[in-house]
């Protein structure tokens, strides 16, 4: 699975936008793109933005990420060229433009694997509580070792720093953004 990355220039401020096939969405299978938070995941508050104007995806077969066009009356222009209906590949530098504002696609990445287990998994007052450790190379599934408590984080969705749960409601403190959607991770005893 990959990581889809975009900069944009707002208010005279460069932005970024990574989007992952795990984020949650208000449509299955998409990220939806313009101006109605009802309706879209990410929001451009531009005005020449449509309401509803695109929808991104990620395709497990071909491996690639795609722009779908919703709205026919202002098409989206990808890499100089109107995309009136259907889907279109993206790339690292494709150049799109949504009504007068212009993203790039920064990024495609290999999202890194996250082992993320259920509570109940983890300690009881009887039972001590499973952490991963590093193993060789050639070892297939990793060791575990008991540790009295396990600790939990937040991983930062944009700038990928781990941060103690309490800031959640702050945001990040290294680049702004907000935890909400950040994933939780279990962090190693000290």
């Amino acid at each position: 699975m990959y990581e889809i990355t975009f900069a944009w220039t707002e208010s005279g401020l460069t932005k970024t936008q990574t989007l992952h096939p795990f984020q949650p969405t208000k449509n299955a299978g998409g990220f939806r793109v313009g101006r109605d938070p009802e309706r879209c995941d990410w929001i451009l508050s531009h005005p020449t933005v449509s309401g509803l104007h695109v929808e991104i995806f990620w395709q497990p077969r071909q491996q690639h990420y795609y722009l779908r066009n919703l709205r026919d009356q202002n098409p989206p222009v990808i890499d100089g060229l109107p995309l009136m209906q259907g889907e279109a590949a993206l790339k690292v530098g494709s150049q799109i433009r949504l009504g007068q504002v212009d993203l790039t696609v920064t990024a495609i990445a290999p999202i890194m694997a996250t082992l993320l287990l259920t509570p109940q998994f983890f300690a009881t007052p009887m039972t001590p509580a499973l952490t991963p450790v590093h193993t060789s190379a050639s070892s297939p599934l990793p060791a575990v070792v008991p540790v009295a408590s396990s600790v939990y984080g937040l991983k930062c969705p944009k700038c990928h720093q781990v941060l103690a749960y309490e800031h959640v409601a702050a945001g990040c403190h290294w680049c702004g953004a907000s935890l909400a959607a950040a994933v939780s991770v279990i962090l190693a005893p000290t």
